[in-house]
């Protein structure tokens, strides 16, 4: 865009109010206060637009075969009129009169060829606006951003709520699709936190805040998102908001979650029970939900294998049941993990089939080459109880290959368990220095991005790594 044509634009925005306000009434229909807006946002020139009045006054003065020169006679200078075609300038309405006379065009006439380009740039945004509206709904979010910008970038066109909504699928499409810092940049350009917004647009705003804690969250900025979030928690509880419930137990969901990442284990359980409360008091099952149960039942629970079991299945039908694929997926791994944990060697593998299964399910890429690493490290830790150390290094190459491709930052943790599984491979292949050397890398990495999830797992791998140094030791002693 021309940073100039803003600068005369502003100029010259007097002028065409009183162009619109007097020389474009006809009788007793002057063009409406919308209409006006509409000219307006149709002069900016604003990128995705077929036409511009500069381009009209150009078509209209090439069917005329006459030149710039004698566009403009001696009221205009031929560079006024190139400055005007190529939307450097907007026409004063002295040269709008002027044109009209020389395009042997009526003023009525010109005001309805660009009215009519101004109501057929609306018509074609109206339908890119539905069509991303159905994308979205469709979960389809790579068509949503292919569609979505060129609709928000002519946003003067559109209703406020509207674009409002468009700026929430475009930034909530960008995070399923892995695209963190689009979603990023996005969230933050859209949401201000100084804006005075309508009651309604508030609503909406909150979600956008909403999605810009959760891409902070992805890419381990968990102080930014805790934030985020905590303004979200904010502005519904003081601006007494009817925010969505699911939102809101969502929000409090992920706040429970960066809680739980920087190892705040009292703030995680105040959280959870929120969460709870909630659900029970507008009796609605959700992701934020099964998210912060299956979770705190994980880390707390001191109930039985088979009552663990039992409890993660009928999560499974609940997620099932509001289609939550991604969910289903967590709960199959938190199962695997379970009988790992617990060398449950022979109920492994049909876990590991459900989970397979489960990954297929689903259709975010960025999300199934995050499934698909964690299921070839717990197959690949599965084949180190086996002792069959080469089938689980295969499998640890491949959880890498997808680590590669992910763009989805819940990949921090992953990296994590993928190098204690190769410290694990090694302590039980009794290299004990390679076992203490990604030990010390899963450290790093949880040190770099100030994660303590995985603390106590590196803590108690180290521990029986030293241990074990010491049994070799006092052996060659």
């Amino acid at each position: 865009m021309h940073f100039s044509y803003y600068t005369e634009y502003n100029r010259t925005i007097g002028n065409v109010f009183m162009f619109l306000n007097s020389s474009l009434s006809v009788g007793k229909n002057p063009f409406n206060k919308r209409k006006a807006v509409l000219l307006l946002a149709f002069a900016r020139k604003m990128e995705g637009s077929k036409m511009t009045i500069g381009k009209l006054i150009k078509k209209l003065r090439i069917e005329k075969k006459i030149s710039q020169s004698e566009l403009g006679g001696n009221q205009f200078s031929r560079s006024y009129i190139s400055q005007i075609e190529r939307d450097l300038l907007l026409p004063s309405e002295k040269a709008m009169h002027h044109f009209s006379k020389v395009l042997s065009i009526s003023m009525f006439s010109l005001k309805n060829d660009i009215e009519f380009e101004i109501i057929k740039t609306n018509d074609e945004l109206i339908q890119q606006f539905f069509l991303a509206k159905e994308a979205f709904e469709e979960m389809d979010y790579q068509r949503c951003t292919e569609v979505l910008p060129s609709v928000i970038e002519t946003r003067m066109l559109m209703d406020r709520i509207d674009l409002m909504y468009a700026k929430k699928w475009l930034v909530c499409s960008y995070i399923k699709i892995g695209e963190l810092e689009k979603a990023l940049y996005f969230s933050s350009l859209f949401y201000s936190n100084g804006h005075n917004y309508t009651r309604d647009e508030l609503s909406i705003a909150i979600e956008l805040k909403f999605y810009q804690g959760v891409a902070e969250y992805e890419t381990g900025e968990y102080h930014e998102s805790l934030k985020s979030f905590l303004t979200v928690e904010e502005i519904i509880t003081k601006q007494r908001l009817l925010a969505d419930p699911a939102l809101r137990i969502n929000n409090l969901s992920m706040i429970q979650m960066v809680y739980e990442s920087l190892g705040k284990a009292e703030k995680v359980l105040e959280y959870y029970e929120l969460v709870l409360q909630l659900s029970k008091k507008h009796n609605i099952i959700s992701e934020g939900y099964l998210r912060s149960v299956n979770r705190y039942y994980r880390d707390h629970s001191t109930d039985s294998i088979e009552d663990m079991v039992g409890y993660y299945y009928s999560l499974i039908k609940i997620a099932d049941s509001i289609g939550d694929n991604y969910r289903i997926n967590v709960l199959y791994s938190s199962i695997t993990e379970l009988y790992l944990k617990h060398n449950c060697i022979s109920l492994i593998e049909q876990s590991l089939i459900d989970l397979e299964n489960s990954d297929s399910l689903e259709k975010n890429p960025a999300r199934y080459g995050y499934m698909k690493a964690f299921t070839e490290l717990f197959r690949g830790r599965y084949y180190v109880k086996l002792g069959e150390y080469e089938k689980a290094q295969s499998c640890y190459t491949k959880s890498q290959e997808c680590i590669g491709n992910v763009k989805y930052n819940k990949s921090i943790k992953l990296k994590i368990d993928s190098l204690l599984a190769y410290a694990e491979l090694y302590l039980h292949k009794k290299e004990l220095e390679s076992a203490l050397l990604y030990v010390k890398m899963s450290e790093d990495v949880s040190k770099e991005y100030s994660t303590v999830v995985r603390n106590p797992q590196i803590s108690y791998l180290k521990e029986q790594i030293i241990e074990e140094k010491k049994l070799v030791d006092l052996k060659s002693v």
